[in-house]
């Protein structure tokens, strides 16, 4: 099943939580938009929240959807986009607000710490009983939190500047590290395409 896929009947959806990794320019948030307009497809009366750090250019046509509108519940269905900054305000507004849906966290290397605090923890702890399948952008393989190793269903892995990792890289990092770590070296050696999405794999853990 890809991160997109899902079925209707919530008493057999089995809600997922991936890691999309990869490096500048290889297709992540294309890749995710992409999974977006699956999920909605789908399911068109759920909503898909994209903390869009970066502002991509793949969310660029979305509309923004308030902190705020959340909390009072205006925004109902769609894909929408958030730019905040206040990354702890965003997380606890999602855990504490959201719920049926898909969360995508661009960035999240960016902030994630090694011991994660409460609030980066809620959701991946949480997920399944909120109705929630989410995703966490990492850039570098090494940045997967211990933490989070065994909590992670799916890795989607693309290229990454990062060279010479070892096995050992990967251990505690996630639940299958050998399958990742062969992924990787899949991944590697591939060649670029024409395509705004380079070339990837999603590991199932």
């Amino acid at each position: 099943m890809s991160l997109g896929e899902n079925i209707r009947d919530s008493s057999k959806r089995r809600y997922q939580s991936t890691y999309v990794i990869g490096g500048k320019n290889q297709g992540k948030s294309t890749y995710l938009r992409d999974q977006a307009d699956s999920y909605l497809h789908n399911l068109p009366d759920r909503r898909v929240f994209i903390h869009d750090v970066s502002q991509s250019k793949a969310f660029a046509d979305l509309p923004i959807v308030s902190l705020e509108m959340i909390e009072r519940g205006t925004w109902k269905w769609g894909a929408a986009r958030n730019t905040s900054l206040d990354y702890q305000a965003v997380h606890e507004v999602l855990s504490t607000f959201y719920m049926n849906g898909m969360v995508v966290f661009d960035e999240f290397s960016t902030y994630v710490k090694a011991n994660p605090p409460a609030w980066q923890r809620y959701l991946i702890t949480n997920h399944r009983n909120k109705g929630i399948d989410v995703a966490y952008v990492l850039h570098r393989y090494k940045s997967a939190s211990v933490y989070f190793g065994a909590l992670i269903d799916n890795v989607v892995c693309f290229k990454t500047k990062e060279t010479g990792l070892k096995l050992e890289d990967f251990e505690k990092r996630f639940g299958d590290p050998k399958a990742v770590f062969e992924a990787y070296h899949q991944i590697i050696a591939a060649k670029p395409t024409n395509s705004w999405t380079q070339p990837h794999l999603m590991v199932k853990l």
